[in-house]
């Protein structure tokens, strides 16, 4: 089974919040505390506040699909504080960037992200904006919400039987054809949620730790 057949469904979703700022004190690889050379990452960030400009071409499109192409440029809020995160350290503040329409002729951007999400909400039957999807999504992508997050204590979520929970759970997902996401975690596996106070911001493997 690939991509393209009919069957094909997402098995999950990963995103980091967005930050303010980046951490600055990066963990170093070191292979005398394990670390392993093979995957090791050499990475040079840019520095903050640099911009970029590009021109996105298209035609044939209905208002509608317009709009979800704006939607998907601007985060549903053009000149607002939500932000994309592109490379590598986005789980460390790394790679964020707000993405702004400046210039848009013949066409009134906020008619179009209007009629998208009109669209949308009559598909869905509910509110566009009030869908959990959409508000996770919109949380995830707002620094502020993302300091809240990152300050300790957080919550923490701890799986009493280890990692090797979670690898059953996608085996036998993968094994009987299931979606991950159709059951709730309660009927899933025991993962519970601790606001224990534990270093956050340190990285469980090695790759992309610059070599000391």
């Amino acid at each position: 089974m690939d991509w393209s057949h009919d069957d094909t469904r997402l098995n999950g979703r990963k995103r980091y919040p967005a930050r303010n700022r980046a951490i600055e004190a990066l963990p170093l690889f070191d292979e005398t505390k394990g670390g392993k050379s093979s995957v090791e990452s050499v990475v040079r960030f840019l520095p903050a506040g640099i911009r970029f400009a590009g021109d996105i071409l298209y035609r044939n499109l209905t208002a509608v699909e317009l709009g979800a192409l704006l939607w998907a440029v601007t985060l549903g809020k053009p000149g607002g504080e939500r932000r994309h995160m592109l490379g590598h350290a986005r789980s460390l503040g790394y790679g964020q960037f707000r993405a702004d329409v400046v210039k848009a002729e013949g066409v009134d951007v906020r008619a179009c992200l209007e009629t998208f999400e009109a669209y949308m909400t009559e598909a869905l039957g509910r509110l566009f904006a009030d869908c959990e999807e959409i508000k996770s999504l919109s949380h995830m992508l707002d620094p502020r919400l993302g300091e809240r997050i990152n300050q300790p204590p957080h919550p923490m979520l701890t799986i009493p039987g280890g990692p090797k929970t979670y690898q059953k759970l996608r085996s036998d997902s993968v094994r009987t054809g299931r979606n991950i996401l159709d059951r709730s975690l309660d009927h899933t596996s025991p993962v519970q949620a601790s606001r224990d106070p534990v270093e956050h911001d340190q990285p469980t493997g090695n790759k992309g730790r610059p070599r000391r």
